[in-house]
Protein backbone atom coordinates (compact mmCIF):
# COMPACT_ATOMS: atom_id res chain seq x y z
CA UNK A 1 0.00 0.00 0.00
CA UNK A 2 1.33 3.46 -0.87
CA UNK A 3 2.07 6.16 1.69
CA UNK A 4 -0.71 8.20 0.11
CA UNK A 5 -3.22 5.35 0.67
CA UNK A 6 -2.00 4.75 4.23
CA UNK A 7 -2.38 8.45 5.03
CA UNK A 8 -5.91 8.44 3.59
CA UNK A 9 -6.79 5.30 5.60
CA UNK A 10 -5.42 6.85 8.79
CA UNK A 11 -7.45 10.03 8.21
CA UNK A 12 -10.57 7.98 7.49
CA UNK A 13 -10.20 5.95 10.70
CA UNK A 14 -9.37 9.09 12.67
CA UNK A 15 -12.63 10.69 11.52
CA UNK A 16 -14.76 7.61 12.42
CA UNK A 17 -17.08 8.18 15.32
CA UNK A 18 -18.76 4.76 15.45
CA UNK A 19 -15.68 2.78 16.64
CA UNK A 20 -15.04 2.06 20.28
CA UNK A 21 -11.99 3.83 21.72
CA UNK A 22 -9.78 0.72 21.93
CA UNK A 23 -10.45 -0.42 18.34
CA UNK A 24 -10.01 3.14 17.11
CA UNK A 25 -6.64 3.54 18.89
CA UNK A 26 -5.39 0.07 17.83
CA UNK A 27 -6.32 0.69 14.19
CA UNK A 28 -4.64 4.09 14.15
CA UNK A 29 -1.54 2.63 15.81
CA UNK A 30 -1.41 -0.18 13.25
CA UNK A 31 -1.66 2.25 10.34
CA UNK A 32 0.93 4.53 11.99
CA UNK A 33 3.30 1.55 12.20
CA UNK A 34 2.93 0.95 8.46
CA UNK A 35 3.43 4.67 7.79
CA UNK A 36 6.62 4.62 9.90
CA UNK A 37 7.89 1.59 7.95
CA UNK A 38 7.18 3.41 4.68
CA UNK A 39 8.89 6.53 6.02
CA UNK A 40 12.03 4.56 6.89
CA UNK A 41 12.06 2.96 3.44
CA UNK A 42 11.65 6.37 1.82
CA UNK A 43 14.50 7.56 4.04
CA UNK A 44 16.75 4.83 2.61
CA UNK A 45 15.88 5.94 -0.92
CA UNK A 46 16.54 9.60 -0.03
CA UNK A 47 19.91 8.67 1.51
CA UNK A 48 20.85 6.75 -1.66
CA UNK A 49 19.83 9.73 -3.79
CA UNK A 50 21.89 12.05 -1.57
CA UNK A 51 24.91 9.78 -2.08
CA UNK A 52 24.28 9.86 -5.85
CA UNK A 53 24.05 13.65 -5.67
CA UNK A 54 27.44 13.89 -3.93
CA UNK A 55 29.03 11.46 -6.39
CA UNK A 56 27.59 13.35 -9.36
CA UNK A 57 28.80 16.68 -7.97
CA UNK A 58 32.31 15.22 -7.62
CA UNK A 59 32.16 13.84 -11.16
CA UNK A 60 30.94 17.19 -12.51
CA UNK A 61 33.84 18.95 -10.76
CA UNK A 62 36.31 16.39 -12.13
CA UNK A 63 34.98 16.86 -15.66
CA UNK A 64 34.98 20.67 -15.32
CA UNK A 65 38.61 20.54 -14.17
CA UNK A 66 39.45 18.25 -17.10
CA UNK A 67 37.67 20.60 -19.52
CA UNK A 68 39.60 23.56 -18.10
CA UNK A 69 42.88 21.68 -18.65
CA UNK A 70 41.90 20.77 -22.22
CA UNK A 71 40.94 24.38 -23.01
CA UNK A 72 44.23 25.64 -21.53
CA UNK A 73 46.26 23.08 -23.49
CA UNK A 74 44.39 23.92 -26.71
CA UNK A 75 45.01 27.64 -26.25
CA UNK A 76 48.67 27.02 -25.45
CA UNK A 77 49.12 25.04 -28.68
CA UNK A 78 47.33 27.72 -30.71
CA UNK A 79 49.49 30.47 -29.16
CA UNK A 80 52.63 28.39 -29.81
CA UNK A 81 51.69 27.86 -33.47
CA UNK A 82 50.69 31.50 -33.97
CA UNK A 83 53.97 32.81 -32.56
CA UNK A 84 55.93 30.42 -34.78
CA UNK A 85 53.94 31.49 -37.84
CA UNK A 86 54.61 35.17 -36.97
CA UNK A 87 58.32 34.41 -36.51
CA UNK A 88 58.70 32.97 -40.03
CA UNK A 89 56.24 35.35 -41.70
CA UNK A 90 53.51 32.80 -42.48
CA UNK A 91 49.92 34.06 -42.36
CA UNK A 92 48.33 31.08 -44.09
CA UNK A 93 49.01 27.35 -44.33
CA UNK A 94 46.97 25.26 -46.77
CA UNK A 95 46.82 21.52 -46.26
CA UNK A 96 44.54 18.61 -47.18
CA UNK A 97 42.76 18.17 -43.83
CA UNK A 98 42.27 21.89 -43.07
CA UNK A 99 43.62 25.35 -43.69
CA UNK A 100 45.32 27.39 -40.99
CA UNK A 101 45.39 31.17 -41.14
CA UNK A 102 45.96 34.15 -38.92
CA UNK A 103 43.04 36.53 -39.24
CA UNK A 104 42.09 39.79 -37.65
CA UNK A 105 39.58 39.56 -34.79
CA UNK A 106 36.66 41.91 -34.23
CA UNK A 107 37.70 45.25 -32.81
CA UNK A 108 37.41 45.56 -29.04
CA UNK A 109 37.84 48.33 -26.48
CA UNK A 110 40.83 48.99 -24.29
CA UNK A 111 40.95 51.71 -21.64
CA UNK A 112 43.93 53.63 -20.33
CA UNK A 113 42.07 53.96 -17.02
CA UNK A 114 38.52 52.60 -16.94
CA UNK A 115 37.78 53.91 -13.44
CA UNK A 116 38.75 57.44 -14.47
CA UNK A 117 36.62 57.13 -17.61
CA UNK A 118 33.60 56.10 -15.53
CA UNK A 119 33.92 59.26 -13.41
CA UNK A 120 33.70 61.55 -16.46
CA UNK A 121 30.11 62.84 -16.67
CA UNK A 122 30.62 63.72 -20.36
CA UNK A 123 30.31 60.01 -21.18
CA UNK A 124 27.09 59.28 -19.23
CA UNK A 125 25.37 58.11 -22.42
CA UNK A 126 27.63 55.03 -22.42
CA UNK A 127 26.28 53.71 -19.14
CA UNK A 128 23.56 51.07 -19.05
CA UNK A 129 20.99 51.88 -16.36
CA UNK A 130 20.61 49.11 -13.80
CA UNK A 131 17.46 48.50 -11.77
CA UNK A 132 17.93 48.88 -8.01
CA UNK A 133 18.50 45.63 -6.14
CA UNK A 134 17.28 44.91 -2.61
CA UNK A 135 19.86 43.97 0.00
CA UNK A 136 17.82 41.07 1.38
CA UNK A 137 20.62 39.94 3.70
CA UNK A 138 20.60 43.34 5.40
CA UNK A 139 16.79 43.33 5.57
CA UNK A 140 16.85 39.87 7.19
CA UNK A 141 19.45 41.01 9.70
CA UNK A 142 17.46 44.15 10.53
CA UNK A 143 14.21 42.20 11.00
CA UNK A 144 15.98 39.67 13.24
CA UNK A 145 17.20 42.61 15.34
CA UNK A 146 13.66 43.91 15.81
CA UNK A 147 13.31 46.43 12.98
CA UNK A 148 9.88 46.88 11.40
CA UNK A 149 9.79 47.08 7.61
CA UNK A 150 6.33 47.70 6.20
CA UNK A 151 5.21 44.91 3.86
CA UNK A 152 8.02 42.56 4.90
CA UNK A 153 8.00 39.91 7.60
CA UNK A 154 10.18 37.06 8.75
CA UNK A 155 8.93 33.65 7.69
CA UNK A 156 9.92 30.36 9.30
CA UNK A 157 9.44 27.30 7.12
CA UNK A 158 9.98 23.63 7.85
CA UNK A 159 11.68 20.86 5.92
CA UNK A 160 12.26 17.16 6.31
CA UNK A 161 15.66 16.02 7.65
CA UNK A 162 17.18 12.54 7.72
Amino acid sequence: MSLYDLTADWQQVYDMEDLDAETWADTLESIEGEIKDKAVNIGYVVKNLEADEVALAAEIKRLQDKKKAVVKKKQGLKDYLQSSMYAVGLRKIQSAPFNIRIQKNTKSLTFDNEEQFMKNEFYDNYFIPQPPKLDKKQMLEDLKNGAVIEGVELQQSESLRF
